[in-house]
């Protein structure tokens, strides 16, 4: 059984990979898209094979669908812990907002920006941890 400081701290790494995760699925997409572009195959060095003059190996397909599926599986996971974090921070309200994005996204010391949201760090830190009870609340429910 995975305990609640285990759930928080697979919170906190999702929450410093998460601008991260949102520009991987990105270039994912576009290597699909390459994928999709290039035909899956096309050569034309060789005797064409049909009417479109694209050879077309068997092979081929099969290594460039599984690709594509391992591509499309690494998408929908990241999309899937992006989507949780973003629910997540959602419920939270705007001090808890700025205090889980400014330290655990941004990764910012408290001193850079507790001035700005007007808490001393010793109460940005206490604001974070009650955070971090809500967001585990909200990716994997109460128990």
């Amino acid at each position: 059984m995975i305990t609640n400081y285990e759930k928080e701290q697979t919170i906190l790494e999702w929450l410093r990979e998460y601008e991260a995760y949102k520009a991987g699925i990105e270039n994912l997409k576009n290597i699909i898209g390459d994928i999709a572009e290039e035909g899956m195959g096309i050569n034309y060095d060789k005797d064409p094979s049909g009417p479109t003059n694209k050879f077309n190996s068997i092979v081929e397909n099969a290594v460039s669908k599984i690709d594509k599926l391992n591509i499309e599986h690494r998408i929908k996971a990241m999309t899937n812990k992006v989507n949780y974090i973003e629910s997540a921070i959602s419920v939270l309200n705007d001090i808890e907002n700025a205090v889980v994005r400014n330290r655990c996204i941004k990764g910012l010391y408290y001193y850079e920006f507790c001035y700005k949201i007007g808490a001393s760090e010793r109460t940005a830190k206490r604001i974070k941890k009650e955070a971090l009870k809500k967001m585990v609340i909200v990716i994997f429910g109460k128990e």
